[in-house]
């Protein structure tokens, strides 16, 4: 590894000293988690941005044979299955720890 040196501001400083406390790890540890989520947040958002222009560009239109949404419009229409006796739905809720990090997913589906 490679020693940084950066300046920030006292109370920045003083909320990460509070959080590493809590979380038993070091500036460092913390520290670099912080910068890893950045660049994969970064690393989304410049696909999203590209995605979003490629859409802006090159717009699906309804009347194209081969819209890739066109497919999923049958599946939207859920009309009054809802309130039939086999329409059911299942919570699913995982949470992981690791490395004093709790991560949660929660996904629902709907069983027809």
């Amino acid at each position: 590894m490679r020693t940084v040196q950066m300046t920030l501001d006292e109370k920045l400083v003083s909320q990460v000293d509070d959080v590493i406390r809590e979380l038993k790890i070091s500036r460092s540890r913390f520290t670099r988690q912080a910068l890893q989520d950045a660049l994969e947040r970064y690393r989304v958002l410049k696909l999203e941005l590209r995605h979003r222009k490629g859409y802006e560009t090159h717009p699906a239109e309804k009347s194209e044979p081969n819209n890739e949404f066109l497919i999923w419009e049958t599946e939207q229409e859920w009309g009054d299955r809802c309130n039939e006796e086999k329409f059911v739905g299942i919570n699913f809720k995982l949470q992981i720890k690791k490395d004093q990090y709790l991560f949660s997913l929660e996904i629902l589906f709907w069983i027809i």
